[in-house]
């Protein structure tokens, strides 16, 4: 047995150590096929698999038994002789494995010193590794696992990167006097042409890592130039650069030289649907290919939409189709999903998916989150709630029905109400809350609710044993008493309100619908009120409901009696007020069938917006109705305000507009220096481990530290950390999701528009605040320590904008520095920013 094989069976014995029978054959082991075929592709997951499955029928012998015969296997073994299990003629061709000089070395050849000496330092500390490595290149300058084992051990990526480049090139003279010529006629064959593949697979990915696309692509290309058939599945690291760089042309070639994995692999299928998507965008075409990739792995639309996160790492091998597969995918493309604009919103419409909706088992930490918020609350002594859920269909003659999927339905009411004193919170969902749900609606409701301040009730009072029984222990730590009563009127007064207001409702839906169908008596044959003036008026409200798979703001428009004070219409819809005849057909249902009083005209209609005037104001003066502009439209306004908090029901972090002090000025800047550092998308530059070093100089502050987030796909922003050592520990992964939760910190991150308050993104619609894309919406959010969330104050939002503001035209690489002074719109604050 040569050395090489010597060394490989000493490996394979210590990583194997303990399987039954395994130190008996260890030695013949070695000089098997199967085992050399692994130990040459250093697929070691691969052989203990083999392994432990040529092993399993021992697993119940003793090996003390006298009745047992290692040689032979005795009479149950897979071989009956010493010479069958040597036989030369299944174990040693050569033409079966090539030719032995590349896998056998003379013990006192340079090369093979070297290799011994780094296969005595495996396991030793890194700053070992290294001196080992270095003595090993001094011994054979061209050993390719001592550059290898140094750029693992490397301090820098610039580094690593060096020693990856000088292993390549050792592995390229390891081939010989025509290394071209060697890798073409024994490439797989041999350990040489092996030590070149892996060596420059391993610089591709390091090339990857560090930013630099287009020499990483022409790597993975020269690869599988040597193995077109890819049997080393080199093609999916290849797809994951061509999508980074947007390589329209060479990725449509690289779909066509592997066509059947378009109906096989989530990673091409998915991929070629996003590509279509880029180059042409919503077409048919790109709808069929993402509706087949769909049938490919279902899992990885939860992953695109954001209804599972990322785990913090995936297997090396997962079944086809499964959960595993998404999340591997997930790794590699989230990211080029998320960086192309508007692909996230066009998935969702496609297939109709809810936006964000959080996993079953990520429902215990939001009512974590909620917890812990309210038990920060004061507490009103003497106020008892009544908490229940009722459908809404079914109630004073409402026919029931057995499924409703429309969420615009809104088939289901949670309330919570104050005995003796009306509504906390009232909430509308398309189906049944669960228990945690319910809890979680509870404790929001004590946090953020449009009718009261936020304080906890002394006691809640609910009729169903589920919510007893869930809910005690969790009110109990947080001081407040649960009830089980048979009976809960105020919750049954709120039902029934609701119902009634569903029936007004549906009588304005069908005064409206007979509007636009042309069914209502003329308004000139209806009698007219001279003395009558009313207000016309439509908005975007402020909340988000879900329109044929998109989130949109829904539109109010309303007619009001300003003579007498009262609403005569309104209609909320999913449309553009100026787009249509929204206005006009509730002004028509307004005269024909008015929710108060007797159908009439009035004698004036006023507007806000001149657009209505100039569209309806000749239509008014046909029926003998005088038409204006007024200003005074603070009733309509109100309607609108308190119907927004209704619909968008309590948020866990309070919008920009509400945080104290804040002025136009100063969210202008902020808006601004977000958009510029959306543009620059420092993400694509910067490693996830990278550590920005920030001190406050004019205000003289404390230094933060921060990490651009973004690399992976899940996150685009900015977070900046207090703790120096809390951040590096968050980074290394040695805390789970609810400890790292609770590190204080200040996170700026980008989504689409509805992921944001709908007042926030009011404010930047009527003022023009700077948004660089549809995806490009920023929000900011302070952890305090211990896990509570809320808006930031003006001085940490005006940090936040002084680091976007100077990141934009930072230089990203590695230990650069920069001094600079940023406009907050308040004030000028001026950093010194370090990569450390």
């Amino acid at each position: 047995m040569g050395r090489k094989q010597r060394d490989s069976a000493d490996a394979f014995r210590d990583a194997f150590d303990g399987l039954p029978g395994a130190s008996e054959l260890m030695e013949r082991l070695a000089e098997m096929p199967e085992v050399k075929a692994y130990m040459l592709r250093r697929d070691y997951r691969g052989l203990r698999a083999f392994l432990e499955g040529f092993f399993s029928p021992l697993a119940d012998v003793d090996l003390d038994d006298e009745s047992f015969d290692a040689e032979g296997f005795d009479d149950e073994g897979d071989f009956d002789s010493d010479e069958d299990f040597d036989s030369d003629e299944d174990f040693d061709s050569e033409e079966d494995f090539g030719d032995e000089d590349y896998y056998e070395c003379d013990d006192d050849s340079p090369r093979g010193q070297a290799e011994r000496l780094l296969d005595a330092a495996s396991g030793a500390s890194p700053k070992r590794l290294a001196a080992a490595a270095r003595m090993a290149l001094e011994i054979y300058p061209e050993c390719v696992e001592a550059y290898s084992t140094l750029a693992e051990v490397a301090g820098t990526d610039e580094e690593a990167l060096g020693y990856r480049r000088s292993a390549v090139e050792a592995a390229w003279k390891a081939l010989g006097p025509n290394p071209r010529e060697t890798l073409e006629e024994e490439f797989g064959e041999s350990e040489a042409t092996m030590d070149y593949f892996d060596a420059n697979r391993e610089l591709a990915g390091a090339l990857r890592d560090a930013g630099q696309i287009d020499e990483a692509i022409e790597r993975y290309e020269e690869l599988l130039d040597f193995d077109p058939d890819d049997g080393h599945g080199v093609r999916l690291e290849l797809l994951s650069c061509l999508m980074r760089a947007d390589r329209r042309e060479a990725l449509r070639e690289l779909f066509e030289r592997f066509d059947d994995e378009i109906e096989e692999s989530p990673y091409f299928a998915y991929s070629a649907a996003l590509v279509e998507f880029r180059a042409e965008g919503d077409t048919s075409y790109a709808r069929k290919l993402i509706r087949a990739a769909k049938s490919t792995n279902r899992f990885v639309l939860d992953y695109l939409v954001g209804k599972r996160n990322l785990p913090r790492e995936t297997l090396g091998y997962a079944p086809a189709g499964s959960k595993e597969e998404a999340a591997d995918y997930a790794f590699d493309h989230l990211r080029h999903w998320t960086g192309t604009e508007g692909a996230v919103a066009w998935v969702r419409q496609v297939f109709k998916l809810k936006v964000v909706e959080s996993e079953a088992e990520d429902r215990p930490q939001i009512v974590d989150t909620w917890r812990k918020l309210a038990a920060a609350l004061p507490q009103n002594a003497t106020e008892v709630w009544q908490v229940d859920a009722q459908r809404i269909a079914g109630r004073d003659g409402y026919d029931e029905c057995d499924e409703c999927d429309d969420t615009n339905e809104l088939p289901w009411a949670v309330v919570a109400a104050r005995e003796g004193s009306g509504t906390v919170h009232v909430d509308f969902i398309s189906s049944e809350p669960t228990c945690e749900e319910m809890l979680a609606f509870v404790l929001q409701s004590m946090t953020r609710s449009p009718e009261r301040e936020a304080a906890r009730p002394r006691k809640i009072a609910v009729c169903r044993r589920d919510y007893f029984k869930g809910w005690r222990e969790v009110l109990a730590s947080i001081g407040v008493e649960l009830e089980l009563v048979e009976e809960l009127p105020d919750c049954d007064a709120e039902f029934d309100a609701v119902a009634a207001s569903s029936r007004v409702a549906e009588s304005m839906a069908e005064a409206l619908a007979d509007a636009q169908a042309g069914d209502l008596p003329p308004a000139d044959t209806l009698p007219q009120h001279e003395d009558e003036v009313w207000l016309a008026d439509a908005r975007p409200l402020a909340t988000w409901v879900v329109e044929d798979g998109k989130m949109v703001r829904p539109t109010l428009a309303a007619v009001l009696d300003a003579t007498n004070q009262k609403i005569v219409m309104q209609n909320v819809a999913a449309q553009d007020a100026h787009e249509g005849e929204m206005i006009w057909n509730a002004l028509l249902a307004s005269m024909a069938q008015p929710l108060w009083g007797e159908p009439r005209r009035p004698g004036a209609v006023e507007f806000r917006d001149p657009d209505f005037l100039e569209r309806f104001g000749p239509r008014l003066a046909e029926v003998g109705i005088d038409a204006g502009i007024t200003d005074d439209l603070g009733p309509f306004d109100a309607m609108a305000d308190s119907l927004s908090r209704r619909m968008e029901g309590p948020e866990l972090v309070g919008p920009l507009v509400d945080i104290e002090g804040i002025s136009n000025d100063c969210l202008r800047s902020f808006y601004a220096a977000a958009a510029r550092f959306r543009k620059a998308r420092p993400w694509q530059r910067v490693p996830t481990d990278a550590v920005l070093k920030i001190e406050q100089l004019d205000p003289a502050g404390n230094s933060w530290y921060g990490v651009v987030m973004g690399q992976s796909g899940m996150t685009y922003g900015l977070a900046l950390y207090e703790s120096l050592d809390e951040m590096l520990t968050l980074m290394s992964g040695q805390v789970s999701d609810e400890e790292a939760a609770q590190i204080p910190a200040i996170s700026m991150s980008f989504d689409e528009a509805h992921m944001l308050g709908a007042r926030d993104v009011e404010a930047i619609e009527r003022h023009g605040f700077a948004v660089h894309d549809r995806d490009g919406y920023p929000s900011v959010t302070r952890i305090e320590r211990g896990g509570g969330v809320r808006a930031p104050l003006l001085w940490e939002l005006e940090l936040v904008t002084a680091c976007l503001a100077l990141l934009a035209d930072f230089a990203f690489e590695r230990n650069a520095g920069t001094m600079g002074r940023a406009a907050t719109g308040t004030r000028d604050v001026a950093l010194r920013l370090q990569w450390l």
